[in-house]
């Protein structure tokens, strides 16, 4: 997005799912575990640049990214065990000139 002459910017944000279904076999035969998967994932960012100053030698800009996701798993051989739930996120901010 072009704000004016010097200021333009941009912004996005993502998002997804995955979702799994695995089986196998301790013998190579028949199915005995199975294992449920089901992951998400989140990203947003924005960013800004300046240009045009110091007689056009100088432009400034900044980037931000927060990125999220989760994961849980579960496995069932014999009995059904949950494997725990994965949480992670992250924070990124960037300045430059």
């Amino acid at each position: 997005l072009q704000l004016d002459e010097h200021l333009s910017g941009y912004a996005f944000a993502g998002q997804q799912w995955i979702e799994s279904n695995q089986a196998g076999s301790q013998s190579f035969s028949t199915p005995d575990w199975f294992a449920d998967i089901e992951d998400e994932f989140i990203n947003l960012g924005a960013g800004f640049t300046y240009t045009g100053l110091l007689e056009d030698r100088l432009s400034l800009g900044g980037d931000y990214l927060f990125a999220n996701s989760t994961s849980n798993t579960l496995v069932t051989y014999d009995v059904t065990t949950p494997q725990g739930d994965y949480f992670s996120f992250n924070h990124s901010l960037k300045l430059h000139a």
